[in-house]
């Protein structure tokens, strides 16, 4: 590329310095032209006609007002036929604070190299700093982009339904690809992009962005940010966005490639490696092609379970920032076949396989030595009382903990690297994940073609909750209408006109069965994935109709329950408050759940200002079936039901505390789990809340003491008592009445509740004279005392003392 200037030097930098439209420089070859003006923004023309309009830094304040690098004060800009260089500052809007930037560009052959630098000049809140790009919509609609390695797309030609059309982390972006105008921006590391549609505000262009700076966040005159990358207009290179080859037309083959680990230990996965040839039109259609293994344990006992498709992946952390993630997965080494199983003894495991396609069937055999170890049980309902879990080796199971249900696009499944360990430091033993569109949901797009990136995530999140001893309720599905990469969709290619088909229709049934036999396939294995959910609050569908969705939930639990040899407890969710009494009594669904919220105009207004009053009343709804139930969503909403405002008005977590509490003391089998984790318990350091429970919980015989709520008398009326009496033990918990997030939020005088004391009758068959209590602090999960109690007649009284929030205590009979 040759560089040249439009005007002689001299005059150029004669030029004020605010007259920021002037050129600084031209740089042109091929008929290809990039103008850099004084203040660093550019433009780039191909034969004379636009491609991008304007290039330019822009920085978002907190309220998403926009400070632009075409605003800036600009000082020593020079310019050669090698390149450029100034420096500059941009004034924050909202603070009135002041950015400076560095702006470097050099000529490199055909090709600029753009590299920038920016430093607050003072502490400030900021959203995001991205290099923005103007694209004239005449100019590029209907033509190709790409977001290299993963996105390939044409640029929408109507304004999408999602005007932030197309998103991810990219190391390159090709405007016009293909054409001989081909435009490339390459970067010198991965990043977060996004393209828009400016249609939505009444604009004439699509707008790339580069994050420099993603995610809201304060930031000091100590931080510095950077972006570099090459520019090449009428870009050469054929770009090519690497695609799995999901079709296959060879003769079918099966051999056993290798076993992993090579020793395999009892109670950790073991992985049987293939390569599979054959003939398909996608390999995750057990219709097109299906692998089973029939496995025969060294006990004599026998079980099958399928196989899948899996592509490997390497994940990166790309970014540059501090205490920032940005996630990176790069695919490696070739697409394969599995199986995975869960070895619970020692000793030799014969491994027989049966592959089919269209064509026919082949066979292949091979054998699983493996080592003792410590088997690991998976969670069941009691056989002792059907209202508790319990593992299969007859230790109680109490979930203690959170929706976690998906990462923020940044970071990726690091985020869960924080979250699950903050978790289960605190005793948390549960969380919930989604798989929905935009995070580990692996059947979206055209049908038939899963996302493998997706699924290798949740493998990851998997082994995380392993290790750190968290059990998963996996959601496999939450959309509520259809949009254009819904693989049931007809517009997609699906078999559905509206979203009722989905559980109506035998072709999108069948597509639904092969999503669960994916997830068996690749995640059954684990002790760790404690229930497979199919549906988040499956009511909400456009067109609902209770009694096909319902026979749908049974179709799909009886197949579920016909491939999957360990035997996940299966359920389906509601929406908030709803109870659907035929739901919860079809045996299919092997436990209850309610989800409810505080809403600020709806039913809960009021009712919703007492957390632990809201769980007491609905547990004991949904606790009739005889089943374990969960309070399964709750928190704070707004109008929209998005988080809402008082959450920041309540910065201690009452609300959370006093759902989690009510819950379980109302019979619950896990306290009530919180939805707000990304942005209430996580940056409010909430996570503490959860070993007062683990605590307290610690030891205690759910599923053998047959736990029958209870409300004991309680003195004076300001205390509220719940209470779990047993065979051996009873549980109480002892609230100030008047320690609600409503009164803390709205800075209400909460007088604590003195000299508090409960009375309690003993279970019965109870014949002794002394009992044994212990006492909690709740909020810290600290034991603070113990002491013997008479029982007269067969009651026994506790003094609480002073209660300003609430204690609870065990009484050992």
């Amino acid at each position: 590329m040759t560089a040249y200037l439009a005007f002689p030097l001299a005059l150029l930098l004669s030029v004020p310095v605010f007259a920021q439209d002037q050129p600084l420089a031209h740089y042109g070859s091929s008929g290809a032209e990039v103008q850099l003006r004084r203040d660093g923004s550019f433009t780039v023309t191909d034969q004379g006609a636009p491609l991008v309009t304007d290039a330019k830094l822009m920085i978002f304040g907190p309220n998403w007002e926009s400070a632009v690098q075409r605003d800036a004060t600009v000082s020593n800009p020079t310019a050669s036929q090698t390149g450029a260089q100034l420096s500059g500052r941009i004034t924050e809007k909202a603070s009135g604070k002041p950015w400076e930037y560095s702006q470097r560009v050099t000529v490199q052959g055909e090709a600029l190299r753009f590299e920038y630098e920016l430093r607050p000049l003072d502490t400030m809140r900021v959203n995001e700093v991205s290099l923005v790009l103007d694209l004239p919509l005449e100019r590029f609609q209907d033509r190709q982009l790409f977001l290299y390695p993963r996105l390939q797309m044409a640029f929408p030609a109507k304004l999408p339904a999602n005007y932030h059309f197309v998103a991810g982390r990219t190391s390159a972006y090709v405007f016009d690809s293909g054409s001989p105008s081909q435009l490339s921006l390459s970067l010198d590391r991965p990043r977060t992009c996004n393209v828009q549609d400016t249609r939505q505000w009444k604009g004439s262009s699509y707008q790339a962005f580069v994050k420099i700076l993603e995610g809201a966040r304060d930031v000091t005159p100590a931080d510095r940010f950077t972006l570099s990358f090459t520019l090449t207009p009428r870009d050469p290179k054929t770009w090519v966005v690497p695609t799995m080859n999901l079709t296959s037309d060879q003769p079918l083959k099966l051999v056993v490639k290798s076993v992993e680990p090579a020793q395999a230990t009892q109670g950790n996965l073991a992985t049987v490696h293939l390569d599979l040839q054959g003939t398909w039109k996608t390999p995750f259609w057990q219709e097109e092609v299906a692998v089973d293994a029939t496995i025969t344990g060294p006990d004599g006992k026998t079980f099958t379970v399928p196989g899948f498709y899996n592509q490997d992946y390497l994940r990166e952390d790309v970014s540059e920032a501090a205490n920032q993630h940005a996630e990176l997965l790069t695919p490696q080494g070739n697409p394969e076949w599995q199986v995975r199983f869960l070895p619970q003894l020692p000793g030799n495991y014969q491994v027989a396989l049966v592959a089919k396609d269209r064509t026919g069937q082949v066979t292949a055999d091979t054998q699983v030595t493996v080592a003792p170890g410590k088997p690991r049980p998976f969670v069941r309902v009691s056989k002792s009382d059907p209202h508790y879990f319990e593992f299969a080796s007859g230790e109680p199971y109490v979930a203690n903990g959170l929706n976690v249900c998906w990462y923020r696009s940044d970071p990726g499944t690091f985020d869960y690297d924080d979250w699950f360990s903050r978790l289960a430091e605190n005793g948390g033993n549960y969380a919930r994940i989604w798989m929905p569109s935009w995070a580990f949901g692996y059947e979206w797009g055209k049908p038939g073609s899963y996302k493998l990136d997706r699924a290798w995530q949740f493998d990851y999140v998997l082994r995380l909750a392993q290790e750190k001893g968290i059990y998963l309720k996996l959601c496999l599905e939450a959309f509520r209408t259809f949009d254009a990469d819904n693989p049931y969709a007809k517009a997609n290619g699906g078999p559905c006109d509206k979203v009722l088909d989905v559980f109506t229709k035998e072709q999108a049934r069948q597509m639904w069965r092969n999503r669960l036999r994916y997830a068996v396939a690749r995640w059954g294995w684990s002790p760790n994935v404690m229930a497979f959910e199919f549906w988040n609050e499956i009511n909400c569908v456009q067109g609902y109709e209770e009694k096909p969705v319902q026979e749908w939930a049974r179709d799909m639990a009886h197949y579920l329950r016909s491939i999957d040899a360990n035997r996940h407890l299966i359920v389906n969710s509601l929406g908030s408050f709803v109870f659907e009494p035929d739901l919860w009594a079809m045996p299919e669904m092997e436990f209850a759940q309610m989800h409810g919220y505080w809403h600020p105009q709806w039913k809960s207004t009021e009712f919703g200002k007492d957390m632990a009053q809201m769980m007491v009343d609905h547990v004991a709804m949904i606790r009739t079936f005889g089943k374990p139930c969960f309070f399964a969503e709750f928190g704070l909403v707004n109008e929209t039901w998005g988080g809402s405002p008082r959450m920041k008005d309540d910065p201690e977590g009452v609300n959370l505390h006093n759902g989690m509490w009510g819950a379980l003391m109302a019979g619950a089998a896990g306290p009530a789990h919180l939805w707000w984790w990304d942005n209430y318990v996580a940056p409010q350091n909430l996570w503490f809340h959860y070993r007062g429970v683990a605590n307290f919980v610690q030891g205690v015989g759910f599923n053998t003491e047959g736990f029958v709520p209870i409300t004991p008398q309680g003195q004076p009326a300001a205390l509220r008592v719940l209470g779990l009496r047993g065979k051996t033990t009873t549980l109480v918990w002892a609230q100030n009445r008047a320690h609600t997030w409503w009164n803390v939020a709205e800075k209400h005088e909460i007088a604590p509740v003195e000299s508090a004391r409960v009375t309690l009758e003993a279970p019965a068959g109870f014949t002794g004279t002394t009992c044994r209590v212990q006492l909690w602090d709740t909020w810290s999960g600290k034991l603070t005392g113990e002491k013997s109690l008479p029982v007269t007649d067969g009651k026994v009284a506790l003094d609480f003392g002073r209660v300003e929030r609430d204690l609870a205590a065990r009484v050992f009979w």
